[in-house]
């Protein structure tokens, strides 16, 4: 229905007004996600990290921070909370598992099995790809 009705109407403006309102509907449900979930999952049908998804992040940290003085006020009247949730805001420190369909780089059988070849200590480039793009997230 919303397509039909994206499509009727041809004037830039409401289309950007609707993309901008579907913004704001993915951003608040990823902000209750992330203080309700312990894992949340994030696909990606390609081999490569959407970097958009960062600056995301970031406005929803900082949310989450402006927000958690009001978070705390909601959680202490709930019974039976325990007190490091009504501290932190939130149920827990969520985790974000990233899951891509395709890998970046091609895959050796013998890699699959441990990730640091038996004759040198280097790692992997599957490896190096991963801790790069974990210090990158965390960060």
């Amino acid at each position: 229905q919303k397509c039909q009705k994206l499509s009727d109407n041809t004037d830039a403006q409401e289309f950007y007004t609707w993309c901008q309102e579907e913004d704001l509907r993915h951003a608040k449900t990823l902000l209750l996600l992330f203080s309700l979930s312990h894992l949340v999952l994030l696909y990606h049908p390609g081999s490569t990290f959407d970097l958009s998804y960062l600056k995301l992040f970031r406005i929803l940290d900082t949310l989450r921070s402006k927000l958690q003085h009001h978070m705390e006020e909601a959680l202490k009247v709930v019974p039976g909370i325990s007190k490091e949730w009504v501290s932190f805001g939130r149920v827990c420190t969520p985790r974000m598992l990233l899951f891509f369909e395709s890998p970046a780089i091609d895959i050796q059988p013998e890699e699959i099995e441990c990730s640091y070849p038996k004759t040198t200590k280097k790692p992997t480039p599957m490896k190096k790809l991963q801790l790069s793009m974990e210090d990158m997230i965390y960060r």
